[in-house]
């Protein structure tokens, strides 16, 4: 931990003052590792090749994310810009890859004919992360790597490379995500924790996209069940939840009362408000638009009409 914080936290030529709680939080990350390392290890067989055709649009956002880990991991080694690695593996590892897909994961194993698939995902991410953090902690990341397969020679291993690169599964993954984010921020919020019927609209392309993940949303927010339509019209009658390229509704009856209604839409407001700023700011930058790729700019005016049209579901509500 004390050199995981050293090696992340110093800069070219600055003095560095020695910070406790830094070293108390890279030490929790760690530890967080290695337990992902044992679950990894205890749920899962080693598994010789990946049958691509099993792959779920989950599978594929995160296997397009750790691409772009390798390869942005890579510039900044080149460039001895420690700090910024660490940063961004810090994410990938404790946002992406623990809190997200070995959640989803742990849905998956459950299924026969998603063991395979989803074992040989998991054990090889892994690997690959444990050897792009090699250089920070040499002897958690050996000790972690013998356990995992059962052999010692980290060290003199290939280099991971970037492989998949399939951006549009990324937003898929995202997708999700961030919907069974703002689900259960959403029952943090009104203290409800019972299980509920959820409706998702959606275009018909992110439905089916969300069909075949059924189980794990179901799992995530605690769903009793799940309809999926491109569209609802009695939505009065119903709470909605939205997020990237989907709205979630829960019935008025199941989730809140009128007032704490309209003070959970004025946040939700308020939110989307600066996320349209932030959009309109991005896209009025000649700079941005001058460097980003064709791809990028679509990208943020796809999610500045979202943010819009869910803005517009919102003032009609509060109309």
């Amino acid at each position: 931990a004390l050199r995981y914080f050293l090696t992340t936290n110093s800069a070219p030529g600055l003095d560095m003052r020695f910070d406790e709680t830094k070293v108390e939080s890279s030490w929790n990350f760690l530890n967080k590792f290695w337990n992902v390392t044992r679950y990894v290890d205890m749920s899962t067989s080693p598994v010789n090749s990946l049958d691509e055709s099993t792959l779920t649009m989950m599978d594929k956002g995160l296997l397009a994310k750790l691409s772009h880990v390798i390869e942005t991991v890579d510039m900044y080694y080149d460039k001895y810009e420690f700090g910024e690695v660490a940063k961004v593996l810090y994410h990938f590892i404790w946002n992406i890859y623990a809190n997200t897909y070995i959640e989803y994961a742990k849905v998956e194993l459950k299924k026969e004919n998603r063991k395979d698939t989803v074992s040989y995902i998991l054990r090889e991410t892994l690997i690959a992360l444990l050897k792009l953090m090699h250089p920070f902690v040499p002897f958690v990341t050996d000790r972690m790597y013998e356990v995992l397969t059962k052999e010692d020679d980290l060290m003199i291993s290939k280099w991971p490379q970037a492989s998949v690169k399939e951006d549009h599964a990324i937003h898929y993954f995202d997708m999700i995500d961030q919907f069974i984010t703002k689900f259960r921020n959403q029952r943090a919020e009104t203290q409800v924790f019972k299980p509920l019927d959820v409706i998702m609209t959606a275009n018909p392309d992110v439905l089916e996209v969300l069909k075949a993940h059924d189980d794990y949303l179901k799992a995530s927010i605690k769903a009793s069940h799940i309809s999926y339509m491109k569209a609802l019209e009695n939505v009065d009658a119903y709470i909605p939840i939205p997020s990237l390229d989907i709205i979630g509704y829960v019935l008025r009856e199941d989730m809140i009362d009128p007032e704490k209604e309209r003070q959970l839409l004025e946040t939700q407001k308020a939110s989307l408000e600066k996320e349209l700023e932030r959009s309109q700011k991005l896209l009025s930058n000649d700079n941005f638009l001058k460097k980003a790729s064709p791809e990028k700019i679509q990208s943020e005016k796809e999610k500045q009409a979202s943010y819009q049209m869910q803005y517009d579901a919102i003032m009609k509500k509060l109309s």
